[in-house]
């Protein structure tokens, strides 16, 4: 999913518990970043092969009331913002060639 479907997902199951109470919904999402890994030795494009790894994680989310006396977590806010129709956010990300 990656970074950002992540928060799509949190606010997708948040509609989709708010539209049917009651219920448990859970999102499990993971990066993999093998198609990204950079091979080479120049050190400025090391830099996202140790910051950008491979993980999942899962998250379970309630809309009963008597699971928010044992939620560690409550979800107050979430705001999404697309700026994909922006030039400057287009361009901002390039790929390299390896050499």
């Amino acid at each position: 999913m990656g970074c950002s479907a992540r928060i799509i997902a949190v606010d997708l199951a948040r509609d989709i518990l708010q539209a049917n109470p009651n219920n448990y919904a859970v999102v499990v999402s993971a990066e993999m970043v093998g198609y990204n890994w950079y091979p080479g030795r120049d050190r400025s494009m090391l830099l996202p092969n140790c910051l950008f790894r491979m993980g999942c994680s899962a998250v379970l989310l309630s809309s009963l009331r008597r699971d928010s006396r044992h939620a560690k977590h409550r979800l107050e806010h979430l705001v999404r913002t697309r700026k994909g129709s922006d030039d400057r956010s287009f361009r901002f990300a390039c790929l390299a060639r390896f050499s």
